[in-house]
C-alpha cells in the first residue's frame, strides 16, 4: 500500500494528507509563492519543453461545485470503487467547513456545510482524510479549544456514510496544552478508518473503528519534554513517529497490536529544521530534512527490516523559510520521491532496490504546484502561473512517473486565489481541484 505522508516545521502544520482506499495519494498547497528556487534546475528543461506540446486527458470540463463555507484550505480523498470526496475547512481560522462527494453514477453533489456544531472550534491546525473501500470516510481534525489563546486542543474525528450524504461525530479526547503553545499535533488516518491523534508529550490517541472507541497510547514514557513531531499510519496498522524535545531526534515504530517499540536514532537524519516522512506498510521511512537555517535538501531512509538508516544524502537547494513546500511518498514497491515546491516544482526519486537517489526531475518555470503519486509510481501534479500579480494561479495539470519523467502539460484548466490538489485513485484516475472566489471547483484527467 502507498505510504502516509507528513511534513511540519516548527510548529508548522503538515502539507499533505493521506487519502484512503489505501493507494491515492493527496497533497494540497496553500499560501502565496515564495521568493526562492524550490530546488535544483537538473531536470527542468525537458519538463518546461512539453508544457505547450500537449498533456494529460482532460475529460470533461470544470465542474462547479459552489460556495465553501469561509474555507481555505483543500483535502480529498478517493476509492478504489470511483468514489472521491473533497472537504475544505477554515484553515487557522475558526468555522465550519463544508463537502461535497462524488459518486461514478451520479456525478458530484455540491459543496455543503457539515451538519456538525462547531461551537467552541478556534482555529484548525492539522487535518486528515481517508476512504474505504465502500467510499464511506473519516475526517480527523486538531483545532484549538475556544479560541487561539485557548489553554487546551482538541481532537475530534467524524464518518461520512456516503449513502446517506451525513457526517456522523466520532468525538474526540482533549489534549491540555499547559505550555500554552499553538498545538500543532499530528493526525495520522488509514483507509480502514483507524486513526492516530497525537497528544501532548509522546501521548497518542488511538481510534478504532472496528470497536468505535478511543484509546491512549504512549510512545515513550522516559522522554520527559518531549513532543511528537511526525506521525503516520499505515492500512494495516503499523505506524511511525517522530519526535524529540526541541527536534525530531528520536524514531518509534508501532505494531498491528498497538505495541510502540523504539527504534535507533541516526543522529545524521536528526537535525533541527524543516522534515518531511512517509512511512509504507512494513514500516520503512522516507524523510527529506533541511538543518535549521540551512537551504541544503537532505535525504535519509530507515529500512525496517534491519533496523538501519542509509544517508543523509544531499539532492539539492531547497528554501523552506521562503515560504517552500516539502512533502514525501513510498509506493507500494518501496520506491518514493521527496517533493520541493513553491515556487518551482522539483521531484527526487529513491530507488528502494539500490538504495540510490535519482537525478531530480524539476519545473522551474512554474510559481508553485503539488503531486500526487499513485501506488505504482504514476502521478498527476496540478500547477499554477502566477497572474493578477502573482495573487491568483493559472492552473495546468501534468502527468508524472518514476521511471519516465514529466509528461507535457496540458493547457490551462483554471486558475485558483487560494489552494489546490491533486488526486489519483487506486485505478488511476486523476482530479484536480481548487478553490477560487470563494467557490470549488474540480475536473477529471485520466
Amino acid at each position: 500500500m502507498l505510504a502516509v505522508s507528513v511534513g511540519c516545521s516548527n510548529g508548522t502544520a503538515r502539507v499533505s494528507a493521506r487519502d484512503g482506499g489505501g493507494d491515492a495519494r493527496v497533497y494540497r498547497d496553500g499560501g502565496p509563492p515564495g521568493s526562492e528556487d524550490g530546488g535544483s534546475s537538473d531536470g527542468d528543461t525537458a519538463g518546461d519543453a512539453g508544457r505547450e506540446a500537449g498533456g494529460p486527458d482532460v475529460t470533461e470540463p470544470p465542474v462547479a461545485l459552489g460556495p465553501v463555507s469561509t474555507g481555505t484550505d483543500m483535502i480529498g480523498a478517493t476509492a478504489a470503487d470511483g468514489t472521491a470526496l473533497l472537504v475544505v475547512t477554515a484553515g487557522r481560522n475558526s468555522g465550519p467547513f463544508s463537502s461535497a462527494h462524488y459518486e461514478p453514477s451520479s456525478g458530484w453533489t455540491p459543496m455543503t456545510t457539515s451538519q456538525l456544531s462547531t461551537s467552541g472550534w478556534g482555529p484548525i491546525t492539522a487535518t486528515a482524510l481517508s476512504m474505504d473501500a465502500k467510499g464511506d470516510a473519516i475526517f480527523a481534525w486538531v483545532a484549538y479549544e475556544g479560541s487561539a489563546n485557548g489553554p487546551k486542543s482538541v481532537s475530534g474525528a467524524a464518518r461520512y456514510d456516503h449513502l446517506t450524504g451525513t457526517w456522523v461525530s466520532l468525538g474526540g479526547p482533549d489534549c491540555t496544552n499547559t505550555e500554552g503553545v499553538p498545538p500543532s499535533v499530528p493526525v495520522a488516518v488509514n483507509a480502514s478508518g483507524d486513526a492516530l491523534l497525537a497528544c501532548e508529550g509522546t501521548t497518542v490517541n488511538h481510534y478504532s473503528a472496528t470497536t468505535q472507541t478511543w484509546s491512549t497510547e504512549t510512545i515513550d514514557p522516559a522522554a520527559n519534554g518531549a513532543a511528537i513531531f511526525g506521525l503516520s499510519l499505515s492500512d494495516t496498522g503499523p505506524a511511525v513517529a517522530i519526535y524529540g524535545q526541541v527536534y525530531p531526534s528520536s524514531l518509534a515504530t508501532r505494531s498491528a497490536d498497538g505495541t510502540w517499540t523504539l527504534s535507533p536514532a541516526s543522529p545524521a537524519c536528526s537535525q533541527s529544521g524543516y522534515y518531511a516522512a512517509a512511512i509504507d506498510a512494513g514500516g520503512d521511512l522516507l524523510l527529506g530534512l533541511v538543518s535549521a537555517g540551512g537551504s541544503t535538501l537532505a535525504g535519509c531512509y530507515y529500512a525496517a527490516a534491519t533496523r538501519t538508516w542509509t544517508g543523509p544524502s544531499s539532492l539539492g537547494s531547497f528554501s523552506p523559510n521562503s515560504g517552500g513546500t516539502l512533502t514525501a511518498a513510498l509506493t507500494q514497491t518501496g520506491d518514493g520521491v521527496l517533493v520541493a515546491g513553491r515556487p518551482g516544482l522539483v521531484v527526487y526519486p529513491y530507488v528502494q532496490s539500490s538504495g540510490t537517489w535519482s537525478s531530480p526531475a524539476g519545473l522551474a518555470s512554474v510559481t508553485g504546484g503539488v503531486l500526487a503519486l499513485g501506488p505504482q509510481g504514476a502521478g498527476l501534479a496540478i500547477s499554477g502561473d502566477g497572474v493578477d500579480g502573482g495573487s491568483t494561479q493559472e492552473l495546468r495539470v501534468q502527468s508524472y512517473s518514476l521511471t519516465t519523467g514529466w509528461g507535457p502539460a496540458s493547457a490551462p484548466i483554471g486558475s485558483s486565489d487560494t489552494s489546490f490538489i491533486a488526486l489519483v485513485s487506486p485505478t488511476g484516475t486523476g482530479w484536480a481541484a481548487w478553490i477560487d472566489g470563494g467557490n470549488a471547483f474540480v475536473d477529471r484527467v485520466r
